[in-house]
């Protein structure tokens, strides 16, 4: 492996691994990928953009939009600290950031996609320090909010219930 390649495991947030499946959907749906830095900036950036196009198009269903949001925090957290230490990825990162923050307003977005989105700009703020403080207090909440879908699956009281533990 040349050193601008990094072999990288890819696996689920610890708090959103439901399944066996280690796969992250989409394009990029192996267990294994070899990316260079480049191409590590080309898919956070193109995840990005997707839900970019889904808010602008007003096209955010709860479907389309938490999965995604699932998969663009999940990219984040995963490599975004090292990559920020390219200025114009920063650069780029920034203006992402304010479409998260953002669609954070959206109403159709369930709890744990907003949890998602808050936990990666708490960590993007705190410089990406801290990140085991932050990380446990959002694994909790997650698991939290996991919990009460389950208990509440089909009414309709347990989204605003969620929502409320804001």
């Amino acid at each position: 492996m040349t050193s601008a390649a990094i072999e990288v495991f890819v696996r689920p947030m610890q708090s959103l691994n439901t399944s066996n499946d280690h796969n992250i959907s989409g394009d990029y749906s192996c267990d294994r990928l070899v990316l260079s830095e480049d191409q590590q900036r080309e898919v956070v950036i193109k995840l990005l953009e997707e839900l970019e196009a889904f808010v602008n198009e007003d096209n955010c269903n709860e479907m389309n939009c938490n999965d995604l949001i699932e998969k663009i925090c999940h990219w984040i957290k995963w490599k975004a600290r090292h990559l920020e230490e390219d200025e114009s990825f920063r650069q780029q990162l920034d203006v992402y950031f304010n479409l998260l923050r953002n669609v954070l307003r959206n109403f159709k977005l369930n709890a744990i996609s907003r949890a998602l989105i808050l936990e990666v700009i708490e960590l993007r703020a705190a410089n990406w320090t801290n990140v085991e403080d932050i990380d446990r207090y959002y694994r909790n909440k997650l698991s939290q909010l996991k919990a009460n879908d389950t208990s509440c699956a089909g009414n309709d009281l347990s989204r605003s219930k969620s929502l409320q533990s804001f």
